[in-house]
């Protein structure tokens, strides 16, 4: 069984004591979303992904990366840059290679057994069923953002 975390809360001896002794798998809270690792355009900060990558890999836990492509928590940049396809494609291919291999190779071995590459990508409505939800800033205008995504992170 796996939990988020973060590390706002490690200082707790209680919380982390829980975390490491009941979980099995680690999922970052927030530090290794779109916003958090690449704030701006171009520029990766992967320090606390990794760092959490890390504290898993120093408790015998697996890692879940959570997440790459996401309609919320991407920066300001990404959401409001008013992309084409072409250039939201690029972006995508970017950041998830860079995210991907850069945390693999900064803790070894790696305990990373698994990325959401696409979260919440669909939504129920009773009038009309499943559909995809809009997500800024990749859908309606990526209309493939979902195959696309997944294509890089394989």
């Amino acid at each position: 069984m796996g939990s988020e975390f973060n590390f706002n809360n490690w200082d707790d001896a209680e919380y982390q004591s829980h975390f490491k002794n009941q979980y099995a798998i680690g999922v970052a809270e927030n530090a290794c979303k779109f916003g958090a690792t690449q704030p701006a355009k171009d520029k990766f900060m992967l320090q606390q992904c990794i760092e959490h990558v890390q504290a898993a890999a120093d408790n015998n836990q697996s890692f879940r990366g959570h997440n790459f492509v996401w309609g919320m928590y991407n920066p300001h940049w990404l959401d409001y840059g008013d992309y084409d396809y072409s250039e939201l494609d690029a972006i995508m291919k970017n950041h998830i290679t860079t995210v991907m291999q850069g945390v693999k190779a900064s803790v070894s071995p790696s305990p990373v057994i698994a990325w959401d590459v696409v979260n919440e990508a669909w939504d129920w409505n009773k009038d009309d069923g499943w559909h995809l939800k809009e997500a800024l800033p990749w859908y309606p205008k990526m209309h493939d953002y979902i195959d696309k995504a997944f294509t890089y992170a394989a």
